[in-house]
């Protein structure tokens, strides 16, 4: 049983990868995708009084920035900010 489900996550993560690929519109392929993001930092802060922590990213590269457009996230004026 790990056999298959160490598969299904294989093929799961695959088909991800595939789909992000669509929609960049095929400019990238999936290894350039994976070795961007990996290079993508962020840190959680956590305010004085607030409840739960924020997730701060850092400022993308142009590659980084299509990926996370097509993630759902808007990028204005070096933010990132989720839609």
């Amino acid at each position: 049983s790990k056999i298959r489900c160490h598969l299904l996550t294989c093929l799961l993560a695959l088909t991800c990868l595939r789909l992000l690929e669509i929609k960049v519109k095929g400019k990238y392929s999936g290894g350039t995708i994976m070795e961007e993001m990996q290079n993508l930092n962020c840190v959680l802060t956590w305010n004085k009084g607030e409840k739960s922590p924020k997730v701060r990213i850092e400022d993308p590269n142009p590659i980084q920035e299509e990926v996370l457009k097509a993630l759902g996230y808007a990028i204005k004026d070096g933010w990132v900010l989720q839609i």
